[in-house]
Formats: C-alpha cells, sequence, structure tokens
C-alpha cells in the first residue's frame, strides 16, 4: 500500500512540474524533430531493452515515427 502512495505522489509531482516546464501542449515537443528523437528513443529501447533484431527495431521506430507525425498532423489548430 505504502508503495502505491508513493507512487502516486510521485506521479503527481511530475505531472505538475511537468505542466510549470511546458505550460502550452504545443511545446518544443510538438514538433517533427522531436519526433525523429522518439523514433530513435523508440528503436533503442526495442533493439538493447528488448534484445529484438535491428530489422524489427527498425519496423517499431518508423511505426513510432509515423506515428508521432499522424499525431502533429491530426492536432493542428
Amino acid at each position: 500500500a505504502l508503495a502505491w502512495f508513493v507512487a502516486a505522489l510521485v506521479a503527481v509531482v511530475a505531472w505538475n512540474l511537468f505542466k510549470a516546464l511546458m505550460p502550452n501542449h504545443r511545446g518544443i515537443v510538438h514538433s517533427s524533430v522531436f519526433a525523429a528523437v522518439y523514433a530513435l528513443l523508440a528503436f533503442a529501447i526495442v533493439r538493447f531493452g528488448f534484445n529484438m533484431t535491428p530489422g524489427e527495431a527498425l519496423f517499431i521506430a518508423f511505426a513510432s515515427f509515423l506515428g508521432y507525425n499522424l499525431h502533429l498532423l491530426l492536432d493542428r489548430p
């Protein structure tokens, strides 16, 4: 029970810190450059964290990149 309380407390504090640092929805992470960073991060996690083949990791990275850019396209004002 204590672990759940601590996790919830950390989540609330982290969320409020994030909101303070990024007051609007379309900050620095709302760009195609960050989509590439996101894809690289997805590649690294899948390739080295889950020990998948380079082809599988590239597929996940490409899907992540396309999904992120689709979100940017659909979220335009």
